[in-house]
């Protein structure tokens, strides 16, 4: 999983040598892989700080998550920043869904983290199994090519060092170091679309092309790349018909 994660971060070059990168960590599989993997690249020199949100919504198993996350990071010699939001609360005043509220919450604690401790980038654990899950989420909701071009994997500051890795070689590579990780109960229960499709679409889909997580993310990839080609050539005719420079 290392290798395959080197090449991600060098195939759409997310970092450089030497960057101060916040990890968003919840304690699950895939976020302690990521905080792993990305502390064992000393090539890249990076200064590491674990940053776990409670979203208020899980009790005392959401206190677990943070008490571990806050284990691992200290076991690594790792900068730990830990917050709390009234998710539910924020969902009914801005009238969102609990998913919505939660995202966006999240990313608002990442960001005062970024600039509180003056940070680069931020990565999260996006894998290959979230990217199919999201392109069939927006073709299930409707979407056009961008929406179905997926979760990018670099998006300014943001960085998605496991996009193209799927949750077996997570797991593998959790185990064979010896590395124990937490389940969300959250991601059980089939309320949220993305579980409903995650449990029951995507096994099914499995039967007619067992690769069809690894389809779905090219797929995306393709998308994303005629998206770029086409807002570029949009940008660069409307900058010619519309140039302030141009003679009337």
């Amino acid at each position: 999983m290392l290798a395959k994660v080197t090449k991600t971060l060098k195939k759409y070059n997310m970092l450089t040598q030497g960057e101060k990168v916040v990890v968003g960590v919840s304690g699950g599989a895939d976020s302690i892989a990521m905080l792993y993997a990305l502390n064992e690249l000393i090539e890249y020199g990076l200064e590491l700080i674990v940053a776990h949100l409670n979203h208020g919504i899980r009790g005392d198993e959401a206190k677990r998550d943070a008490d571990f996350v806050k284990e691992t990071a200290k076991t690594l010699g790792l900068t730990f920043v830990y917050g709390e939001v009234d998710t539910v609360k924020y969902k009914e005043e801005q009238g969102l869904s609990l998913e919505d509220a939660a995202r966006t919450l999240r990313y608002k604690f990442f960001d005062q983290v970024l600039s509180k401790h003056y940070a680069t980038k931020l990565a999260t654990a996006h894998t290959l199994d979230d990217q199919a899950e999201t392109v069939l989420m927006r073709l299930i909701r409707g979407s056009g090519s961008k929406g179905l071009s997926g979760i990018p994997p670099v998006s300014n500051n943001r960085i998605r060092p496991l996009i193209d890795t799927n949750r077996k070689e997570i797991e593998e590579f959790l185990r064979s170091k010896n590395v124990s990780w937490i389940n969300d109960s959250t991601n059980e229960s089939n309320e949220f679309l993305r579980n409903k499709i995650r449990h029951d679409l995507i096994p099914e889909l499995e039967t007619y092309n067992p690769q069809i997580k690894e389809t779905l993310s090219r797929t995306a990839d393709i998308l994303r790349s005629e998206e770029k080609f086409i807002s570029s050539e949009a940008l660069k005719h409307f900058e010619e018909t519309f140039s302030t420079n141009k003679s009337e």
